[in-house]
């Protein structure tokens, strides 16, 4: 593979790791208020 394609993927690979860090799940919510 070429370095050009391997980062596209490493940079998709990010993006899509930021996405879901981003979220808050309802188990996550529920999970925040039974510890409050």
């Amino acid at each position: 593979m070429s370095d050009a394609v391997v980062d596209h993927y490493v940079r998709a690979a990010r993006w899509e790791q930021e996405d879901f860090d981003s979220k808050v799940t309802d188990y996550e919510v529920r999970r925040g208020f039974e510890r409050a």
